[in-house]
Parts: structure tokens; C-alpha cells; sequence
């Protein structure tokens, strides 16, 4: 399969397919290794104002896919976690 941040780890299981991670290391246990942006909504590697305007629309609203906090709804507790990512490129 397809590797597409070459750290061994396939695609399809990579628990952070853009972003080299060879131990697949998730301390939260959510699914996403620790180095993976969670608020990179549109997957393009760079968590910024296309990625706003998805969380936004989100915002107040029971979502496990926009969740970054784990859970289940995308709410003030979100918001921080978001601004962390805000910026990065991968």
C-alpha cells in the first residue's frame, strides 16, 4: 500500500498517514498519533483559514469527525486546541 509520509506504516492504518510517525505513538487513545494536526479539516497540510471556516461551521454542534477534544460536540474546549494547530504546515 501506500506510504505516503515513508515512515513504514501503510496508508490505510497509518494513524497519521501526512505526517512521519514510525511508532504510531497516541497517548489520548483517539485514533490520531500524537503528531498529527487534528484541525487539518481539508487535508492539505496546513491547518489555517480554510480549516476556520470548516471548524466554525462546526462549532455548537455534536460532531465526532470535527471533535478535536474528544467529546463528542465541537465546543469551547475545541477552540483551544485549534489555535495550537493554527499555522502549522506539515
Amino acid at each position: 500500500g501506500d506510504d505516503l509520509d515513508l515512515d513504514g506504516i501503510c496508508d490505510d492504518v497509518d494513524n497519521c498517514p501526512a505526517t512521519w510517525n514510525p511508532d504510531q505513538k497516541d497517548d489520548d487513545d483517539d485514533g490520531h498519533g500524537n503528531l498529527c494536526p487534528l484541525a487539518d479539516y481539508d487535508n492539505d497540510l496546513d491547518v489555517d483559514g480554510e480549516d476556520l471556516c470548516i471548524f466554525t461551521g462546526f462549532f455548537e454542534e455534536l460532531n465526532v469527525w470535527a471533535d478535536i477534544h474528544d467529546d463528542g460536540t465541537v465546543d469551547s474546549l475545541d477552540i483551544e486546541k485549534f489555535a495550537r494547530e493554527f499555522g502549522w504546515k506539515y
